[in-house]
């Protein structure tokens, strides 16, 4: 049982990490680190909250996904 109970927990940190960048320590960590997706989601509530037209050229980046190591 506790075999199944770590090896849970290892997957779910998998999809923690790929929801939240969980190494940022410090403020200047996300200019080090690849933003994940709650980042992206939150740029996208800014842009949709704040704007009455279409993103930016700029913004687009932030909102294709990539996979990153």
């Amino acid at each position: 049982m506790k075999a199944i109970a770590e090896q849970f927990a290892k997957e779910m940190s998998a999809v923690e990490e790929d929801v939240y960048q969980v190494r940022n320590q410090s403020n200047q960590d996300p200019l080090n680190f690849p933003i994940k997706t709650n980042n992206r989601l939150a740029s996208l509530l800014r842009v949709v909250q704040a704007g009455e037209g279409k993103p930016l050229g700029n913004a687009e980046p932030i909102f294709t996904i990539s996979r990153r190591s």
